[in-house]
């Protein structure tokens, strides 16, 4: 039963080939080019197969943790060599959302197990014996195999180190959080709010040190703290100085503005805008334009030299 044939070679699919077989599990994994990898599946002890070439995939449970956008592909290549009835899992639902995954591949079964961790916190919180939160989506299975899909999920669960959940949810409530909390909150408000509140402490003068300290560091302290005893007793610890300052200046930064952004935000994926947007953008010019803003910040450089000492 615990068996599982993982598509792809990044940074999820690595976290859960590692977490995976050092929890007993007996893991294959699919790549187009298994020689770019060889070295590192052997030095693990995993074996590998082939996409896009005559190889059969007879797993009954196959992960495909490619990139969202290359799930259509690799089901359009590689669908005559997976096994019918076999039950595709999704570790976020935009690939079925958009393209229809489950009406263009009825052969197969499709449930969404989602970890709600980057790869690195995924791995990190397994060695560490940590805590982890998953979501997962049986819609999609039929009455018959459900009961069966929903034991294999629970055993995915712990042989990956979920110790919260697997919670019930859709591939629809599951895409559109995501989005939603990474294009406000977790990808674009913490990081590039800390850089501009690192840069005006520099521009008064503070210390590098002090003002990545203050701007940087103390994020992960603040959120490990709000995540262990919750929002209510973090305001019962923070100083009076922190408190009353917060409950002065919320009003100027979470304003009737920001709560029209975000609300916009939110329509923008609801009606489809977002996808239509992304459609238009090119993944590696984009990724390059950021890649070199954020090299170009004092608080990356910053942040290389203290590195070392505080992780």
């Amino acid at each position: 039963m615990k068996k599982l044939l993982i598509i792809g070679m990044g940074n999820q699919a690595k976290a859960w080939t590692l977490n995976l077989k050092d929890s007993g599990w007996d893991v294959m994994v699919a790549v187009r080019k298994p020689e770019q990898h060889q070295a590192l599946l052997s030095s693990w002890g995993i074996k590998s197969i082939t996409l896009n070439s005559a190889e059969k995939m007879n797993h009954d449970y196959i992960a495909i943790l490619t990139p969202d956008h290359t799930h259509l592909e690799i089901l359009q290549k590689n669908a005559a060599n997976i096994k019918t009835g076999a039950t595709l899992l999704y570790a976020h639902g935009f690939s079925m959302m958009e393209h229809k995954l489950q009406e263009k591949f009825p052969q197969f079964y499709h449930a969404l197990f989602a970890p709600k961790a980057i790869a690195s916190e995924l791995r990190y919180q397994y060695e560490t014996k940590g805590k982890l939160g998953a979501v997962s989506s049986l819609e999609l299975i039929n009455a018959t195999q459900k009961k069966q899909t929903s034991d294999f999920i629970q055993l995915l669960a712990a042989g990956l180190g979920i110790t919260s959940g697997p919670y019930p949810t859709t591939f629809k409530n599951e895409t559109m959080a995501d989005l939603f909390s990474e294009q406000t909150l977790l990808c674009a408000l913490i990081p590039y709010a800390s850089n501009s509140v690192y840069k005006k402490l520099r521009s008064h003068n503070i210390d590098k040190e002090l003002a990545y300290f203050e701007a940087w560091y103390e994020v992960k302290l603040i959120v490990d703290t709000l995540i262990k005893i919750g929002p209510k007793d973090f305001f019962n610890l923070i100083s009076p100085n922190a408190l009353l300052g917060a409950h002065l200046s919320v009003s100027h930064l979470v304003d009737d503005d920001f709560e029209q952004k975000i609300d916009q935000i939110w329509q923008e994926i609801e009606q489809g805008k977002f996808q239509d947007k992304l459609k238009k953008l090119d993944y590696n010019t984009i990724k390059k334009q950021i890649e070199n803003f954020w090299a170009d910040q004092e608080l990356t450089q910053t942040h290389n030299e203290l590195k070392s000492t505080l992780f």
